[in-house]
């Protein structure tokens, strides 16, 4: 059965505003330590996308896999039956919801990796404004651990940047969109902002949010779980470059998602 979730007016309005917004102890505990499990499991049994992200010189441990919710029930849970979906159809103020991608995204202790400044939808399979990705902290994360920093109001700009590969054995050669600017070299120039999170936690951002991560500093584990949404205006995109997909896609750019890959939720 779906699970629903009192998203507040207070919350929608703060992510349509900023692109981005902290629910809560939107899992509970149950739920969160049946993910932990699945996460362990992924890591343990990766999909055929899963890679290991460090590159060489690095220290630690950084994960990644995606469409683990075509082979993990637990995942497939949260994609399709946990608070996310209700949750999403709110916030993009949408009827249906599409599952574009879910993606498990592990820093392990000492890991000294950043995640590079990016926003997802140049990524996506998908055109439109309604959209959101939700962020799961499934540890306890701040940003010693590794924490994602935004750019509040970023999905706004009107601007798409290029996509950068996040495994090192990949390149993403592509001028389809314009180079990200060197925001660390002008961070007083934004308007960033970094969420302290527990367990059960999530953070949702719009795909045109830009966001980054620090590598993980402390002894702790910091495991992620990311879900992705697309709402009524979504339609299928090709991309000069994109990432791998599980399976081949018969759909044409400009059709509507609803498909085996990327499955209608709600309607």
């Amino acid at each position: 059965m779906l699970a629903t979730i009192p998203v507040i007016h207070e919350q929608v309005d703060t992510f349509q505003r900023d692109g981005v917004a902290l629910l809560p102890g939107l899992l509970s505990p149950e739920e969160v330590a049946r993910l932990q499990a699945a996460c362990d499991r992924i890591i343990s049994r990766p999909t055929a996308l899963g890679a290991d992200l460090t590159p060489q010189g690095k220290q630690g441990r950084f994960f990644g896999d995606y469409f683990v919710w075509r082979q993990d029930a637990d995942f497939r849970w949260l994609a399709f039956e946990s608070a996310l979906p209700s949750a999403a159809q709110r916030l993009m103020a949408s009827r249906k919801v599409n599952l574009v991608w879910d993606h498990v995204l592990v820093k392990e202790p000492h890991t000294n990796v950043e995640t590079p400044w990016h926003h997802d939808q140049p990524y996506a399979w998908c055109n439109g404004a309604q959209n959101c990705s939700f962020w799961v902290s499934l540890d306890h994360v701040t940003a010693q651990s590794g924490a994602v920093e935004y750019i509040r109001g970023s999905h706004k700009w009107g601007r798409w940047f290029q996509a950068v590969s996040f495994n090192p054995t990949r390149r993403y050669q592509n001028e389809e969109f314009e180079p990200m600017p060197d925001i660390e070299a002008a961070r007083q120039d934004y308007d960033i902002v970094c969420y302290d999170t527990r367990p059960g936690d999530v953070v949702v951002q719009h795909l045109l949010t830009v966001h980054h991560a620090p590598g993980n500093a402390t002894q702790r584990r910091r495991r992620a779980v990311a879900v992705r949404y697309a709402g009524d205006d979504a339609t299928y995109a090709v991309r000069k470059k994109s990432p791998p997909l599980p399976v081949p896609v018969t759909l044409q750019a400009g059709d509507p998602l609803d498909s085996d890959i990327f499955p209608l939720v709600l309607s």
